[in-house]
């Protein structure tokens, strides 16, 4: 067994000590020990998986700053929600050219995959309508991160015909995935915090990242 299979292994051990951990009462030691190890263990698993690619470490190095200042932030401080869904809109940006630079073509694709599409976006936009009154200053950037998922989403379904369904599967889990995350941290510091709010959020969040990773991988 290679090296990048103990890697992924010890990067679901961290994500699931960092998830688990929030239950205990001595959470946040835990917390700081192993977020920031996350987007480190999947960067160096990466490059032993795809070889080096900037873009790929400039997402995953944008995602880690965003989780050491949600990490040290006040979880209701609307400024540090602000600045992580920058850092984090910055990264979905980034993805979305890579599944976009992958479309062979844009024909033949069913019918049901812009039927889904549709159903994404107005799954996305009726959770931002039900947290508008809630987000006050917030709406605009809110508003931003969620057309980007939505976006993101809508490319990866454009990929039907020009990836491997390997590759089409984890990149649209992914998607999915950060829609359930992006949720959560917004309401989790918005509207209300509820005891296992962070736990869902970060329990979604670090698959989704490992999954759009690994779809980019398999792009290759």
């Amino acid at each position: 067994m290679d090296l990048s299979f103990y890697l992924i292994y010890i990067y679901v051990l961290v994500c699931l000590v960092n998830v688990l951990g929030e239950f205990l009462r001595f959470n946040l030691p835990i917390r700081y020990i192993t977020t920031p190890m996350v987007m480190p263990l999947l960067a160096w698993w990466f490059i032993l998986q795809g070889g080096f690619q900037w873009p790929m470490f400039v997402i995953l190095g944008l995602f880690w700053i965003g989780d050491i200042i949600h990490m040290l932030g006040d979880d209701t401080d609307r400024k540090t929600l602000g600045v992580v869904l920058f850092l984090f809109l910055i990264g979905h940006l980034m993805f979305i050219r890579y599944f976009w630079m992958n479309i062979v073509t844009l024909r033949f694709i069913p019918a049901t995959i812009w039927a889904v599409a549709f159903v994404l976006a107005l799954i996305t936009l009726a959770l931002v309508f039900f947290m508008r009154k809630s987000l006050r200053e917030l709406a605009l950037p809110v508003i931003i991160y969620a057309l980007a998922l939505i976006t993101m989403g809508i490319v990866v379904l454009l990929n039907i015909n020009s990836m491997s369904p390997e590759a089409f599967y984890r990149a649209l889990a992914g998607v999915l995935l950060f829609i359930i995350s992006g949720t959560f941290i917004g309401y989790h510091q918005i509207v209300k915090n509820y005891g296992w709010s962070r736990q869902v959020l970060m329990g979604t969040y670090f698959p989704a990242v490992f999954f759009l990773v690994q779809a980019v991988i398999l792009l290759d």
